[in-house]
């Protein structure tokens, strides 16, 4: 009886995952062209687009220029198809650029606010790994 239940449950939790595995989601906007997507963004859906195939996360950059002898700090949220998670790239173009490049992957909207998909999709396959442990 308890194997004919593992296959309902497998489809499920199959469905589930290609579910939440498709279409990465991010931030997508640059500061100086849109007004509230500055260094606090909300988790509105205004800024938010999904991400090509070959897109494998969210970048957010924040870019410090020089104009007229005054520094001005923008901020540019994209989809990125390249970049190390958990470490900011620094990177200068002239002397007036500078840019610091971080990079995630882990949910929707990682450049900027949370999702709780990825938690409670971890905690469901930790409880049905338990119930199954249990009954083999």
């Amino acid at each position: 009886m308890k194997s004919f239940l593992i296959i309902p449950v497998f489809i499920f939790l199959l469905t589930l995952w290609i579910q939440l595995g498709y279409g990465l989601q991010c931030y997508n906007c640059n500061s100086f062209y849109n007004e509230g997507c500055g260094l606090s963004l909300s988790n509105s859906s205004e800024f938010v687009t999904t991400c090509s195939d070959t897109d494998k996360g969210c970048r957010k950059v924040v870019q410090k220029i020089k104009v007229k002898e005054e520094w001005e700090t923008r901020y540019i949220r994209q989809c990125a198809e390249d970049g190390v998670v958990g470490k900011c790239d620094y990177k200068v173009g002239t002397d007036d650029i500078k840019m610091f490049y971080c990079y995630c992957t882990d949910k929707d909207k990682c450049n900027s606010g949370s999702s709780l998909y990825s938690t409670v999709f971890l905690v469901f396959i930790a409880i049905i790994g338990q119930y199954l442990s249990y009954d083999l």
